[in-house]
């Protein structure tokens, strides 16, 4: 794990960020930022990377806020460097995520260099697909515009140097893939400059309780969503679905229906316990502030119920029909205004 420090942030903090998630995290100096450094080739990598150079028409009907929308009309990106540890026949990425981004009608990618881009023995169709698209490149060709990016391969970070505010430095491991293709450094170094470093290598999810969290794998502790403590004892009305369950896995389809399986579990248990049906595990009775810190039980937090959240759904839509847009999402302090 590369030593970040203060000159990068972390992928996760820009998606919430365009995302007007209730974190609230600051926004990206996108105006500051001509060659922008992309670690992990991840679908989450791809995202940005789409999101950030899309032309306003593409973005204007999005739920995206308006804020948001105009910050990235107005950026100073022109680079995208996403960087890999491994090779192109390793990524994380999905296809159907490279195609979005190779289709951009004002963003360029580099050529990748042929012989990286041999299938390897016993490819899988998803291997070969993305190397069938990688080898055509995107329709947009480089000098056809001012937007660029690239897929730089057999380079792990060992360090993040923000020197001035202008420029950061970035060292790399170059490496080499043993026979199980594992990233291994062959003794290069490589120093590249960049402006901003978006950090996409590693998810964990945020304890709400410690004693949910399995600290060993970066999750809440839960069978198909109900979530146990510690000690392996049920807790009882506390669910989890998604990448807080199941790490770092799938798309926004996975999850969905991920979160689907929990909902139906959930209203199964309710109706057990409605006809007082016995549990075929020891329950605990869940506290909802245990667990919460000082600072946050003494803040502003405040749980959205159905109905709120109907209300706040109703209230989007008619904002973006205002703009002529699917929706307006709202950020977290219009929400608590809205609801007041």
């Amino acid at each position: 794990m590369p030593q970040l420090g203060d000159a990068s942030a972390p992928a996760l903090s820009l998606v919430h960020w365009y995302t007007a998630h209730p974190s609230n995290p600051p926004p990206p100096r996108l105006e500051a930022m001509p060659h922008m450094t992309l670690l992990g080739h991840g679908n989450v990598s791809l995202d940005i990377a789409r999101i950030m150079f899309s032309p306003p028409e593409r973005l204007a009907p999005l739920d995206l806020p308006e804020h948001v929308v105009e910050k990235i009309n107005n950026t100073s990106v022109r680079h995208i460097s996403i960087i890999s540890r491994r090779g192109p026949a390793e990524v994380a990425f999905t296809a159907k995520e490279l195609r979005e981004l190779l289709m951009l009608p004002r963003a360029a990618m580099i050529p990748i260099p042929k012989e990286l881009l041999v299938p390897p023995p016993n490819a899988t169709r998803q291997q070969t697909r993305i190397l069938d698209l990688l080898r055509k490149g995107s329709a947009t060709k480089p000098g056809q515009t001012s937007y660029t990016w690239s897929l730089d391969f057999f380079r792990s970070p060992t360090q993040v140097t923000e020197h001035t505010e202008k420029y950061t430095t970035i060292e790399y491991n170059v490496n080499q893939l043993d026979e199980q293709k594992r990233a291994l450094p062959t003794g290069e170094k490589e120093i590249r400059q960049t402006h901003g470093v978006v950090a996409s290598i590693g998810y964990r999810s945020e304890p709400i309780e410690p004693a949910w969290f399995d600290g060993s794998l970066g999750r809440v502790r839960n069978v198909n969503g109900r979530v146990f403590n510690e000690e392996n004892r049920r807790v009882k009305g506390v669910y989890s679905s998604g990448w807080a369950s199941n790490g770092a896995k799938g798309v926004l389809a996975t999850t969905m229906m991920d979160a689907y399986s929990v909902a139906e579990t959930l209203l199964i248990d309710h109706f057990q316990m409605e006809t007082n049906a016995e549990s075929p595990v020891e329950v605990l009775a869940s506290d909802p502030r245990q667990g919460i810190p000082p600072e946050v039980e003494q803040s502003t937090v405040r749980a959205i119920s159905y109905d709120d959240w109907i209300r706040i759904d109703e209230e989007e839509i008619r904002r973006g029909q205002e703009r002529k847009k699917e929706r307006e999402r709202m950020v977290w302090a219009d929400v608590v205004k809205f609801l007041a």
